[in-house]
């Protein structure tokens, strides 16, 4: 038996009540506020102070608030000035040390451990509640996580450190500033026909098989076919992006980008250029991918020059992509 709970997969639902009840709150707070006002004009300054508790100056700050009509003026608010965590950056290093040291440790056996430390360097030691701070304002929250492993107890392969691995947040501004790339997979009768993919200004071709050298061979070409220059890739993390491809990348001087495991808003204009393709060319020629695959690559470079110099685009404007 499933149960869900109301605002199911409803987009910022459980946001908007913390705000409504917030709200309700300080409606509250200036009800109140304002019954100390009319206390004030049936029985007087000195009686509503009394009632209410409150200072001259504050009860005067409400009234000059309600003449204005800004009754969210007798709202509490937050203070200007905050102090700031000041904290010895020695202690605050040995603390980040403690935590490299012993993989995710709670705040309780960080305090043990750095309490004689602190004592040996006659410093103030942290407590358990700014030792717990420390932790959740560091990235990460300072948790370490194991090596993943595949199947067969190998390390799986971490893409290299290229200055800007992830994808995410990257706006191009020009043509050619990242390029992404993707593949198709299709079945029939146990055979597996794959299409190679740069979307944008689209360049598809059909392969028997994908690995890193088909796609090496495919890249190759799109150097020679694509009117601009190619500044960065992006593609996901299969093993047909890695190997031969990722070295041609890096001897081209070009960026290497990585999506996220299974996020395809990341690389979203190979996924919309992916069902453009089955949808138009994919699913009228299927048996042709599987019986003549040279005749399908010929229909679909002829879908290519349709795509690229004639069909206007929505996406770019009504024109097409060679504009």
């Amino acid at each position: 038996m499933q149960y869900q709970y109301i605002g199911y997969r409803v987009k910022s639902f459980y946001q908007i009540i913390r705000y409504a009840m917030k709200a309700d709150m300080n409606n509250e707070v200036t009800a109140q506020r304002l019954r100390v006002l009319e206390f004030w004009d049936k029985h007087g300054l000195q009686a509503a102070l009394d009632h209410g508790d409150q200072s001259r100056r504050t009860v005067h700050a409400w009234k000059k608030a309600y003449r204005e009509q800004r009754l969210s003026g007798s709202m509490p608010k937050a203070p200007k000035g905050k102090r700031l965590r000041r904290w010895p950056r020695a202690v605050v290093a040995q603390t980040h040390q403690l935590l490299r040291y012993f993989a995710n440790l709670g705040k309780e056996p960080v305090h043990i451990l750095l309490k004689p430390w602190c004592q040996a360097q006659c410093l103030p030691c942290l407590s358990e509640s700014i030792i717990g701070r420390l932790i959740a304002d560091a990235p990460g929250k300072m948790q370490v996580s194991p090596p993943a492993l595949t199947p067969r107890g190998q390390a799986k392969a971490i893409p290299a450190d290229t200055g800007q691995t992830s994808y995410q947040g990257l706006r191009p501004s020009e043509v050619g500033e990242c390029v992404g790339m993707d593949a198709i997979e299709r079945h029939m009768d146990h055979l597996r026909r794959y299409i190679d993919e740069v979307s944008g200004y689209a360049l598809t071709m059909a392969v028997p098989w994908l690995n890193s050298q088909m796609t090496r061979q495919f890249f190759e070409k799109c150097f020679r076919l694509t009117p601009f220059n190619i500044q960065q890739v992006v593609t996901g993390e299969g093993s047909e992006f890695k190997g031969e491809l990722e070295h041609l990348i890096e001897d081209s001087q070009i960026v290497h980008l990585w999506t996220y495991p299974k996020p395809p808003k990341m690389n979203a204009a190979c996924e919309r250029f992916n069902r453009m393709a089955q949808e138009q060319l994919v699913d009228f020629h299927e048996d042709l991918l599987f019986t003549d695959l040279e005749l399908f690559n010929e229909k679909l470079a002829d879908w290519l020059v349709q795509y690229n110099g004639i069909r206007p685009h929505k996406g770019l404007g009504l024109q097409i992509p060679v504009k």
